[in-house]
């Protein structure tokens, strides 16, 4: 949705940009006289590109000086409208590669608008002022021809760019309606702080202490952590085989799975139902039976359309070839869009984190606006 969204504003930059091209070119063409005046004067290229140049970057720069006092004031009004669709807001911001990206197209534009248009030679003070002393002489038959091109190139640009736009704004719209299978509504989701050094104890240690805190703050209704929050796009996506116990052996015929660890109250933190059996439980830990749930997807196609998956046992394939321990089915839940909106039925398969590690992203749902209550997280 973000990359579209930024294809929609690229779409409308080119816009705005072209049409300043043009009315700037339109403007010279008008000033052709004054140029050969001044060519007749003494002025070489040199210096009425850089009289050029002076002007064009002189607009253009309070153009973008004016897009960033926009873009910072309408910042909170985008977040606001993004958190309705997608939990990534955080990553909404103004940055350095924003403000280069800026001021490149400033100074783009500017050189282009000084150096793309032909200007009056240094062929002489007679050829130059024979050219000032007449309009008809220095534009004539061409300087309409150029003006009608313009016009015609304005017109054709700015339907195509508007076109374009409106296809990409319509492409966001449908995105925007697709059911993900996740509540992302009032969900702040955020990284934990920096585990490295720690054994899976301590680890798990730490981020129950981060849960336990965070479940005091004011508005907290639950949170959760995982080893990947939906739509986490800095996360390695590692395809991994499974296979049921009293089936294929060798598991080549297995279908492949995403595996994601999560603490028990991750389900309804981030709003995916369960389909069948249960959600994990406290006591689901090292001293318990190794359990997992699977989504609708990766469970008919493990077990066939209609079977019951519910306490059947699957098994996963480690990275040297070896097996992993039997994992005993205790739910199904429903299929969601969590690798992306594009992405649908993918396989997942979910582990209680205390049986295998602690992740660090960490989901929060709060009782009203998620604003206030992401500050007081992140403090």
């Amino acid at each position: 949705g973000f990359l579209i969204l930024m294809g929609t504003v690229g779409l409308v930059l080119l816009l705005a940009c072209a049409n300043v091209a043009n009315l700037t070119l339109t403007r010279l063409v008008r000033r052709e006289r004054e140029l050969a005046i001044r060519a007749a004067l003494g002025a070489g290229r040199a210096r009425l590109r850089r009289q050029l140049l002076t002007e064009n970057l002189l607009l253009s720069t309070a153009g973008a000086a004016l897009g960033l006092v926009i873009a910072i004031f309408g910042l909170d009004l985008l977040v606001q409208y993004a958190n309705r669709f997608t939990v990534r807001t955080g990553e909404i911001g103004i940055d350095v590669p924003v403000l280069l990206f800026t001021i490149g197209v400033a100074v783009g534009v500017a050189l282009l608008l000084a150096w793309a248009p032909s200007l009056p030679g240094a062929g002489g003070l007679g050829n130059a002022a024979a050219a000032a002393g007449s309009a008809r002489g220095v534009v004539g038959i061409s300087k309409k021809h150029v003006q009608q091109g313009l016009v015609i190139s304005q017109l054709a640009l700015s339907f195509t760019l508007l076109i374009g736009a409106g296809l990409m704004v319509r492409s966001l719209v449908n995105l925007t309606q697709v059911d993900t299978g996740i509540e992302t509504e009032n969900v702040v989701v955020m990284q934990a702080p920096n585990t490295t050094g720690l054994n899976q104890q301590e680890n798990h240690v730490l981020m129950d202490q981060v849960l336990d805190e965070l479940r005091e703050q004011d508005g907290v209704l639950t949170v959760a952590y995982a080893s990947r929050a939906p739509w986490d796009p800095n996360t390695d996506l590692l395809n991994l085989t499974f296979r049921v116990e009293g089936g294929d052996e060798e598991g080549m015929t297995s279908p492949m799975a995403q595996q994601n660890a999560v603490s028990p109250l991750y389900f309804s933190t981030a709003g995916i139902s369960i389909a069948q059996g249960r959600t994990f439980m406290p006591d689901d830990d090292m001293d318990g039976d190794t359990v997992a749930i699977v989504n609708a997807s990766l469970a008919r196609d493990l077990f066939g359309p209609g079977v019951d998956p519910i306490n059947r046992r699957i098994q996963q394939q480690n990275f040297n070839g070896s097996w992993g321990p039997w994992l005993r089915v205790v739910g199904v839940a429903e299929d969601t869009r969590e690798y992306g909106v594009s992405v649908a039925n993918a396989h997942t398969i979910y582990r209680p984190a205390a049986q295998t590690f602690a992740g660090p992203a960490v989901m929060v749902r709060s009782r009203g606006e998620p604003g206030e209550v992401a500050a007081r997280v992140r403090e």
